[in-house]
Formats: C-alpha cells, structure tokens, sequence
C-alpha cells in the first residue's frame, strides 16, 4: 500500500448535539484515537451527555439543560428549531477559538442544542475548512430529518405546507418550513470552504438535487469494529429457553413506526411460533409489555457490546424493517457477527446487503418479509469475509485522508 504523504499536526474539532454510547459518539471517539495514533490531535465539543471515563482532555461540554427545554419550546410551538441556544453557541465559538482548530468537523447540528445562524455566520467569516457529515436531511429540509416515507420532494425546490410538521423536529402549532428552507440555504451555502460527507450513494444523488449541488461532496461509508462484532460463542440462547428456536433479531437505538416496530407486531401474527422466536433489543418498557402480549422477547438494552455481538452471532436472521435510514451499522454489525440481513428497499440501507449476505424486499410487504426470513441461508464465514470491508479503520483512515488534503 503506497503510503500518503505526511502533514504537519493537525487538530480536528468535532462537533454533535450529544455524547452517548454508540452512534456518531463512538465514530468521533474512533477517529480521534486514529488522529493521536497518526502524532494529530481532535477535540470533541457537545452539548448533553457524558463524558467517558478516559475522554477528560479531548471532551468539551457547552450548554445547559435550561437551554435545551427553551429551545424544545421554541419548536413545539413556532417551528423555530436551530433558532434558540444563542448563549450555548456563544459558548461554542469561544471554545472553537481558544482551541483554533485546523478543521472543524461537523454531524448533526439539530438536536435542539445550536444557534444556525450565529454560529454559521460566525463560520463563514472564519477561515477554518469545514467538513460535514450529513447523517439525515434535516439540513436541506425546511423541517424534516427524512421524507421518503411520505414521498415528498419539495426540498428540491423550497418547502412549505410541510406534510410531516409534526414528526422531529415537532412544531404542534406553525408551520415555518418555507421560511425555514431560505434561511437554510442562505446560510449553509454560504460556507466556501466546505466538504460534505455522507455514508451512502443514497444520500449523495439527494444532496446533489438540493440546494448543496454545488458543493463538493464525498461518500464515506460508516464503519464498525469487525474485532468487537465477530462471530461469537455464547450460551444466550440457553439462557432466555430459545435453544430449540430459530432466532429473528432485531435492534435499534430507539424504535418508532418508521424503524419498523409496527411492523414487528404484524410479523409475529404470521410466523410459526413453534419454530421461530423474535428478539428485539432497544425498545422502552411500554413496547416491551406490548410486544410480550404478542409472544416476543422485547428487551430495553444489552449491558455492553459483547452481549449484542452474542445475540448477533446467535441469531438465524436479522431483520431491519426500517422505512427510513442512510447506512445502517446495525445491518454491518450482524453481518460481522456472520448472519444475514433481511431489510426493506429503503435508503442506503440496501447498501449494506450482498446476494450472500441478506436479502431486500418491499417496504411494508410482511409476507415478503417473512419468506425472506423463511429462505434466509446462514452462511457465517461468507458474511464474515463481506464485513471486512466495513472495517472502521479503513473508513476512518478515508476521513483522515480527506483532512490531510484539505490541511494542505
């Protein structure tokens, strides 16, 4: 392998509405190990969450939870969120500044956390490169964070009379999704030095219909620890009386609608009982009591990664019955546990599947749904081989490239 050309140190801030276990907090965690191991440094500015035990020097905490309550409130009821949060993103500035960062690398900027128009006018005037990792559509949208679930197309050309006014970012009250668009693009366009980085070829044809077309944009795909989430002996199976079943799985952070969870309920009316068992992971009390009604194992949470790796390894099929999503880690972490995935044709979400590895059916088709999962052929070691490609290192090792030729 032809090895880059090195760059004097470089510091990378980045930047997220929280600091939580998993997600885009384990992927800055990642790169900014991958930076210190290269002689580099990166600093983790967020607003809410916690501070990992080890993470004290590279984590700054800006904000406070009064902030946050008033800018939820802003939201419910006048559709203003990215409006509120002006001493919290004063805070942020003047972190950015007694840092001085060579790059300033941003995820979500919703989360009821952030000032846009202060702090985009405060990057616009700066002359510190910006990368941007776009997770959903929120920053091309005059409201939403995803809208193939309603077929909508009108942030190509400028939302109004926004159809999901009241999903998240929920305004119960106005509708500012016209006003919201034009004060977006005025803004986020206005930054010259950016490049945006999303993790699918799904997301990238959206960007490049949206008011960011002109913008240079890059396809990095998210990354796992293929060592952390490997094939795995265990005697869960045993431990929760599944030894004479074949396990569906399912997993998400937080279940809703539109990850599926409906359709779960629907699948466990259909399936032979006698022969299947469904295990989802990361539903709150509420659905665990209403999935237990319906003979599934609902359980809130694993108590660490090892335990979910076990569960993956454990299980026949993972299912993803997401309507909406951009590249799932949860579909790569199974592979990498040697199971094949079943989900729907949605997103970047297909991205994640091979012929060996998954199958994709129709949105909404529980039939398909369960035929596939009926047909589904566990062949360990071929997905084991595939998942290598989703080996966080060589991602990351993309965004330290991507750094390194914006430093020079």
């Amino acid at each position: 392998m032809r090895r880059r050309e090195r760059v004097a140190q470089m510091k990378v801030m980045f930047i997220h509405s929280q600091c939580e276990n998993g997600g885009i907090s384990r992927i800055v965690f990642s790169l900014c190990d991958l930076l210190e191991k290269e002689g580099n440094s990166g600093i983790f500015a967020f607003s809410r969450g916690f501070v990992p035990e080890g993470k004290e020097k590279i984590c700054k905490m800006f904000g406070s939870k009064a902030s946050v309550i008033y800018h939820v409130l802003m939201t419910r009821f006048f559709d203003l969120h990215g409006h509120g949060s002006k001493y919290a993103t004063k805070e942020l500035i003047s972190i950015i500044q007694h840092e001085k960062p060579d790059i300033i690398h941003l995820n979500n900027v919703h989360g009821y956390y952030l000032n846009i128009g202060l702090f985009f006018e405060f990057l616009r005037e700066t002359d510190i490169p910006i990368v941007w990792t776009l997770h959903d559509c929120w920053p091309l949208t005059g409201h939403c964070s995803h809208f193939a679930v309603v077929g909508c197309d009108k942030w190509k050309k400028g939302c109004e009379h926004c159809p999901q006014k009241e999903a998240y970012p929920s305004s119960y009250l106005i509708d500012r999704s016209r006003r919201n668009y034009l004060e977006k693009k005025e803004l986020f366009t206005s930054i010259k030095n950016l490049t945006i980085v999303v993790p699918s070829k799904w997301l990238y044809s959206i960007v490049r219909e949206s008011f960011f077309k002109d913008k240079r944009v890059v396809i990095i795909n998210n990354g796992i620890d293929i060592n952390t989430f490997d094939i795995t002996d265990s005697s869960i199976k045993k431990e929760y009386g599944l030894i004479d079943k074949r396990i569906i799985l399912a997993v998400a952070s937080v279940w809703t609608q539109k990850k599926g969870f409906d359709d779960i309920i629907k699948l466990s009316k259909i399936i032979d009982n006698e022969k299947y068992a469904i295990v989802v992971i990361g539903v709150n009390e509420s659905q665990r009591e209403k999935l237990k009604k319906n003979e599934v194992l609902g359980i809130l949470h694993t108590k660490d990664v090892k335990e979910l790796a076990a569960w993956y390894s454990a299980a026949d099929v993972f299912i993803n019955p997401t309507y909406e999503d951009t590249y799932p880690t949860v579909n790569m972490e199974s592979i990498a546990c040697g199971t094949p995935v079943v989900t729907y044709n949605t997103g970047g979400s297909v991205e994640t599947v091979e012929k060996e590895t998954g199958r994709v059916v129709k949105a909404g088709d529980i039939g398909a749904l369960y035929n596939a999962i009926q047909n589904a052929n566990k062949k360990a070691d071929a997905c084991r081989a595939y998942a290598r490609q989703f080996d966080f290192n060589l991602k990351f090792s993309e965004y330290i490239n991507l750094y390194e030729q914006i430093v020079k």
